[in-house]
């Protein structure tokens, strides 16, 4: 069982529908064991009021970006490159619940 890497798997499970900074998205991969410099971050726009957009910690005005991954999008990257099988879901919750799911098991959760 690997402690650290479950942790990050529960505190990323934890973020449904989140942002994560290119930081923070890093410090969760090299708690899984992964090499954090291939994690497919892109520029985010903060619209926080327009039908799903973005709302990004720091932004204080609509059109700011910032270099982000979606929680989902992390959970996904992750399972690719550790070759884990998973069930290709359509909604970014589902997603993420489902990549979580995949990795807590892999790390040796129950």
């Amino acid at each position: 069982m690997n402690v650290k890497a479950l942790g990050a798997v529960a505190e990323l499970c934890g973020m449904d529908h989140g942002i994560l900074s290119r930081e923070q998205a890093q410090e969760l991969a090299v708690a899984m064991g992964l090499d954090d410099r291939n994690i497919p971050t892109y520029a985010i726009e903060h619209q926080p009021n327009t039908l799903k957009g973005a709302r990004l910690d720091g932004c204080t005005r609509d059109g700011q970006k910032r270099v982000a991954i979606g929680a989902d999008e992390l959970a996904e990257w992750a399972c690719r490159t550790l070759k884990l099988d998973y069930v290709s879901k359509c909604g970014r919750g589902s997603r993420l619940r489902e990549c979580c799911g995949v990795l807590y098991k892999h790390f040796g959760g129950e």
